[in-house]
């Protein structure tokens, strides 16, 4: 534990100067110790090419020990690298046979990840029914990006009975969370009054919020409300 922390510290530069190598250097010690968080921050380290050159091979490694320990993050990860087939050959099967690990213990992101090879992945056999009921668990986890799903489906009412009263409260929910998407829908649906009162200063402050992240839509938009002002 202590190897672990230290790497940590290293990595993160928590009270000393911020040191990959020696982040990897400690992390390794840990590993060793079958340190199943150690392990998956290698993973981490080498996926993102964080201080090191980028080896998703040597990534998807480090993931796999970490997930063969049960590991949560370190199972959604490596069935992230069968969902992207960059490593290892694209195999949903194996990408969800990993993400129903973590799933089942209550791991947010691959619940979501479940619902949208349901719902989207041409590799995974359409069944909306799946897919709604991860989304559902994912979006009560408070996983963003799965109450931001949720409520564009009951806004678009078709697999769904249209209902903006739940679409909004999923929405909201996710862009109190700082998702960018659920900041600009929720500024767009107090711009037209869309399930909420039609508000200009709230359409402006959430479109705000999604374009000083880079969302492009929330840019054009405010840029269009500084045109006609």
């Amino acid at each position: 534990l202590a190897e672990y922390n230290l790497g940590v510290i290293f990595r993160d530069g928590v009270d000393l100067e911020k040191d990959i190598n020696k982040a990897l250097k400690w992390f390794r010690r840990a590993a060793a110790q079958d340190n199943s968080a150690a392990q998956y921050n290698i993973g981490v380290i080498y996926a993102e090419g964080n201080g090191v050159d980028q080896d998703l091979n040597e990534a998807t490694e480090w993931f796999r020990l970490a997930a063969a320990q049960g590991l949560p993050r370190g199972q959604h990860a490596l069935g992230r690298m069968y969902a992207d087939g960059e490593v290892v050959d694209k195999n949903m099967t194996e990408a969800l046979k990993w993400y129903r690990l973590a799933a089942a213990q209550g791991f947010a992101l691959a619940q979501f990840h479940i619902a949208e090879a349901y719902l989207n992945d041409d590799h995974v056999r359409k069944d909306f029914a799946e897919g709604l009921k991860w989304l559902q668990s994912a979006a009560n986890l408070g996983n963003a990006a799965a109450q931001l799903r949720l409520g564009l489906i009951y806004a678009q009412g078709d697999e769904l009975d249209y209902d903006l009263d739940k679409a909004t409260k999923w929405i909201r929910l996710a862009a109190s969370q700082n998702n960018a998407a659920a900041q600009f829908a929720l500024g767009y649906m107090h711009r037209f009054g869309e399930g909420v009162d039609k508000n200009t200063n709230e359409a402006l402050r959430w479109f705000r919020l999604a374009a000083e992240q880079g969302f492009p839509d929330a840019q054009f938009f405010l840029g269009g409300f500084y045109t006609q002002g």
